[in-house]
């Protein structure tokens, strides 16, 4: 499965030109190419599904002289659909003829031109998701418009927030599916278009870690041939891109941090403690939309109430998303308790592989010395009933005596241990085996200790 992923300005005053596609073509060397007033109908080929992420200020926009082309015909016809466009004598503007109810009004209403526009086009399977803004405009002397200004005031990281959210909740039934996703920032403008590419990368990492893995990841951008000719080029690619850096002190609510830490200190068998601890925020797209305001009458300002959002930061956001969808893919029933062994080599490579090779490494090392334990054990023993981990461990560090380094009983060394041997630290962690020592379990004697020694900020 294909995803594009595209940020929109204004699309009013876009004019129909030429794009051709720089990679590929046929025998002779004759490139794909297509008439519009946007690259997406070029680049919808071999898309499953497009998502334009459009603000909520798209029908709040600046004149347009008729003399200088005005504004395209797809913007007038979508314009009166949603009852924004205006005609000025010299001048055409999208602008609402019509108040909001609520600002979930003026995102469906911004949410309808935008996909009109793209269905117009010939752009059948593009959805818009509208996102928060940050801008100022004015518009009064015209008699019959609702407003004479828009205010917004949110800030970057939640725009961001709402952007994989939004296409996290779009998409989240299709994870396993996605193979590739694709980001053509042409009409993105200003920050929007770095915001975009970098909430590309980050939901396709997150792809890669909640579906099959090896997700690849493409940035497009249009460059000028001529005042009606560009080229859709390809500027940069990823394969299976790693988890986004996260900085813990960015982080709020229950349970995140736990997540974090085991997913950075290497700790599988933490990762699935602190998963079955894990609440979900449980907020939707609709639910951000219905906790935002609008004030004013002649003039209108959107009050995002940022201090109340639970999407407060970007990498809790992130975070969180991943955190419900790893709950959601690995605790069917319920994570703690006992624990088998296969999981935990399975999570090394579905999951740590995102954090780093040197964590599949390292996880595998220690489940390997782990297993060959337990099998030396069981070479006189039926099924281990339950063990502590020590009584079984034994390595060249023990014969010489050198506990400090393996077993983590100073508090000193917990933290360092716990990255170490990740997170199977022998005084914490007790083994027991069934059907005749073919399947290991594990758990964790004194969780609620190990977690505050180090999984805790």
């Amino acid at each position: 499965m294909k995803v594009a992923i595209a940020p929109w300005g204004d699309p009013s005053p876009w004019k129909k030109s030429t794009y051709y596609l720089e990679e590929g073509g046929d025998s002779q060397g004759n490139r794909r190419k297509t008439e519009s007033i946007t690259s997406l109908k070029l680049l919808q080929e071999g898309v499953d599904k497009i998502y334009i992420l459009v603000q909520d200020s798209a029908l709040f926009t600046s004149k347009k002289e008729k003399e200088k082309g005005g504004i395209n015909e797809r913007a007038k016809e979508c314009g009166n659909e949603v009852r924004a466009y205006n005609d000025l004598k010299d001048h055409e503007v999208i602008w609402p003829r019509t108040k909001f109810k609520d600002y979930p009004d003026l995102v469906e209403r911004t949410k309808m031109y935008v996909e009109c526009i793209a269905r117009r086009e010939g752009i059948g399977n593009a959805e818009a998701i509208v996102l928060p803004s940050n801008i100022a405009a004015r518009f009064d002397g015209v008699p019959g418009l609702a407003y004479t200004e828009f205010k917004s005031d949110a800030k970057n990281y939640f725009i961001y927030s709402v952007g994989l959210l939004g296409l996290y909740e779009k998409l989240k039934g299709e994870v396993e599916k996605i193979e590739e996703v694709v980001v053509d920032t042409t009409h993105g403008i200003n920050y929007f278009s770095t915001l975009s590419s970098n909430l590309g990368r980050d939901f396709a990492s997150l792809v890669n870690v909640l579906g099959k893995g090896q997700v690849k990841v493409r940035y497009y951008s249009s460059v000028p041939m001529s005042s009606k000719e560009y080229t859709l080029t390809e500027v940069n690619k990823e394969v299976s891109p790693k988890l986004r850096a996260i900085d813990p002190q960015n982080l709020s609510g229950r349970g995140n941090s736990h997540v974090y830490y085991s997913l950075v200190y290497n700790s599988p068998l933490a990762l699935i403690y602190s998963l079955e601890e894990y609440q979900d925020y449980k907020v939707g797209l609709d639910s951000v939309y219905s906790s935002v305001s609008l004030e004013g009458e002649g003039g209108l300002k959107v009050d995002y109430r940022l201090r109340d959002q639970v999407l407060n930061k970007a990498d809790t956001t992130y975070l969180n998303i991943l955190a419900k969808g790893l709950k959601e893919k690995l605790c069917k029933e319920k994570c703690g308790d006992w624990v088998e062994f296969n999981l935990l080599s399975t999570l090394s490579e579905e999951v740590y592989k995102s954090v780093s090779e040197a964590s599949v490494q390292l996880i595998q090392h220690e489940l390997y010395v782990l297993k060959k334990s337990v099998e030396k054990y069981c070479k006189d023993n039926n099924d281990i009933t339950e063990v502590p981990y020590h009584k079984l461990y034994i390595s060249d560090q023990e014969k010489a005596g050198d506990e400090g380094e393996t077993g983590g009983k100073a508090n000193g060394n917990i933290k360092r241990n716990a990255i170490a041997h990740a997170g199977l630290l022998k005084e914490f962690v007790k083994v027991k085996t069934e059907e005749g020592c073919k399947k290991i379990l594990l758990s964790y004697d004194d969780w609620k200790k190990l977690k505050s020694a180090v999984y805790s900020r």
